[in-house]
C-alpha cells in the first residue's frame, strides 16, 4: 500500500476547516473553563500559532521562488503581503527574509516551528543568531549550532517563553558552542534570579 500525496489545493481545503473550527473556538465563552483549563488554553494556541506561522512561512518562500507575487502585479512578494495582508512595510521584508533563511538555510528551525515546538520569535532569534555566524564556520558546526538554539528555544518555551518567571533565556553563540548571554538585567544575579 502506498500513500499517495494530497491534491495540489488540499492545504486550502484543510486550512477552510480550520478556520470554521477557530470561528467555532471564538465563538465558546471562556468564563466557564477552570484556570486550568485557560492556562492550557493559552499553551495549545500559542502550539497552533507556532504551526500556523511554519505554514504561512513555508508558503511565502514558495510564492517568491516563483517570483508569483510579481506575475500578480506586485512590485515583490513583500509589497504583495503589504497589499494583501496588511503586513506592515518592514514586517513584510521581516516575513520573507524569515522564509528565505529558514526555507534555504535553517530546515531544522523551520521544521521544528512547523510542529508548534518553537515559537515564530524563537525562529527569527535563530535564523538571526545564526547569521551572524562568520563565514568559513564548517556545515556541521552550524547544523550543531542551529541543533543547540532549537533545543534552548524548546527549553525556554517549556518554563513560560523566552522570558518568563523574572528571568531571561538568552544565549549567546560562539563557533565553540552556546554560552550564557553576556548581560543581565539590573538586580539579577549571574544565575538569572532577579529581585
Amino acid at each position: 500500500m502506498s500513500i499517495s500525496p494530497l491534491p495540489q489545493a488540499a492545504p486550502l481545503r484543510v486550512l477552510a476547516e480550520v478556520d470554521a473550527l477557530l470561528d467555532q473556538a471564538n465563538a465558546a465563552p471562556l468564563w466557564p473553563m477552570s484556570n486550568v483549563d485557560t492556562l492550557e488554553l493559552v499553551r495549545v494556541v500559542s502550539g497552533v500559532q507556532a504551526k500556523v506561522a511554519g505554514l504561512r512561512l513555508r508558503a511565502v518562500a514558495e510564492v517568491d521562488s516563483r517570483a508569483a507575487a510579481q506575475g500578480a502585479g506586485a512590485s515583490s512578494t513583500a509589497g504583495w503581503l503589504r497589499g494583501h495582508c496588511g503586513d506592515r512595510p518592514g514586517t513584510a521584508r521581516a516575513v520573507v527574509a524569515l522564509a528565505e533563511a529558514l526555507n534555504r538555510r535553517y530546515p531544522d528551525t523551520l521544521e521544528q516551528l512547523s510542529a508548534g515546538l518553537v515559537s515564530e520569535e524563537a525562529a527569527r532569534v535563530i535564523a538571526g543568531t545564526l547569521d551572524e555566524v562568520p563565514a568559513g564556520v564548517d556545515a556541521a558546526t552550524m547544523a550543531a549550532a542551529e541543533a543547540d538554539l532549537l533545543a534552548h528555544a524548546r527549553s525556554c518555551m517549556i518554563r513560560g517563553g523566552w522570558r518568563g518567571s523574572g528571568r531571561t533565556c538568552s544565549t549567546s553563540w560562539t563557533p565553540t558552542g552556546p554560552r550564557p548571554w553576556p548581560r543581565r538585567k539590573p538586580g539579577c544575579s549571574p544565575a538569572g534570579t532577579c529581585t
